[in-house]
């Protein structure tokens, strides 16, 4: 397994400065967004990838393990498609394997077939440049289905193509949450309940292709091993899997520049411990 850190820890410096900061704690491989404003340190529409992939390389590191687009959410958002494709494009000529997405929301009005039927025809789409420049297509935990089980389950069973798989985000499993940024506007989506981050990531494990590891105390983001969400669990299954992508440190940025920093290094090395 590949050890990397999400650009995001630094969303509110520049690029370079969250590179430099990342590779000097010892990360080689590092994981971007591309979903400005929240996080705009790659922009699809107006970045050269070659230019942007020589920038990584020259921090020394690796390469760049995934990319998160903007407009993700496939079932609700009209763009979401055309970004798909955009942006599966621009991660080919950069050299990153791995775009992510989400499901996203449905809307109350939407009927669960309904949705299913939006998404499947969307990924469909997508897979069709996907397999011709074979990138993966990653669903996180990011919506109505994909926070739990059965739903990332449905979410798989639309495709066997090896180009559709998960970007497993235990924490957001765990809380039944996440981040989104939507127009400008940012905050967290609820969804009631919330399930076993570890019983989950075994139904799916044959689909993961892109890990994040993200920890919590209060719903702070703190280093991992220190919270509440079962980060030594879910190592011990990939671990016992085939798995051999990338396991990428992930918070929502909110933090100072020196406690990011700070959450980085430990995390770097309990992501060592385990995986290195």
């Amino acid at each position: 397994m590949k050890i990397a850190c999400n650009t995001v820890l630094f969303r509110q410096h520049p690029l370079e400065k969250a590179l430099t900061a990342i590779r000097g704690i010892g990360y080689e491989y590092v994981e971007t967004q591309s979903v400005g404003p929240w996080c705009p340190h790659v922009d699809v529409q107006r970045d050269d990838p070659v230019k942007y992939a020589d920038l990584v390389r020259s921090y020394g590191f690796k390469g760049t393990t995934a990319l998160w687009m903007r407009n993700g959410q496939l079932i609700s958002n009209k763009d979401a498609l055309e970004w798909a494709i955009l942006t599966i494009e621009w991660a080919k000529a950069a050299g990153i394997p791995v775009v992510n997405t989400g499901d996203g929301f449905k809307p109350e009005n939407m009927r669960d077939d309904e949705a299913f039927a939006v998404y499947e025809e969307r990924i469909m789409k997508i897979l069709e440049t996907c397999e011709r420049t074979k990138t993966i297509i990653a669903i996180e935990p990011h919506g109505t289905f994909s926070l739990t089980g059965d739903g990332l389950v449905r979410l798989m069973q639309v495709s066997d193509s090896p180009w559709l798989g998960i970007n497993y985000d235990a924490c957001n499993i765990h809380r039944a949450s996440y981040v989104e940024n939507r127009d400008g506007l940012t905050g967290y989506v609820h969804q009631s309940g919330g399930e076993d981050e570890v019983e989950v990531l075994r139904r799916v494990i044959g689909r993961v292709k892109h890990v994040h590891a993200k920890d919590l105390i209060d719903n702070h983001c703190t280093a991992l091993g220190e919270g509440e969400v079962k980060i030594a669990q879910c190592l011990e299954v990939l671990r016992a899997s085939t798995y051999d992508g990338a396991v990428s440190l992930e918070t929502e940025g909110d933090e100072p520049f020196e406690v990011s920093r700070d959450i980085a290094e430990k995390s770097h090395a309990f992501l060592t411990e385990w995986v290195g």
